[in-house]
């Protein structure tokens, strides 16, 4: 099964924040946007989408971070794959 954006952003930013140590660490979205070739554009409306659906939660302007919604669903995009 292919992953929408979303679900690739999620993906990613939980990697990132696995790597430092707590996988509810936050990130710069622009990194994560960075990471999978993404645009300012692109990584803001996905950043969007992703905090109205309770998935993260912004920290100040640039950094985001997973909830626990959010984990369940990497758990469960893991899981598929």
């Amino acid at each position: 099964m292919k992953n929408t954006k979303e679900e690739k952003f999620l993906i990613k930013l939980h990697d990132l924040a696995s790597r430092k140590g707590d996988a509810f660490s936050p990130i710069d979205c622009h990194l994560v946007g960075k990471e999978l070739g993404l645009g300012v554009p692109s990584t803001k409306n996905i950043v969007k989408v992703l905090a109205m659906s309770h998935l993260i939660k912004k920290s100040g302007d640039k950094k985001v971070h997973l909830t626990d919604n959010g984990h369940v669903l990497i758990n469960q995009l893991k899981s598929e794959s």
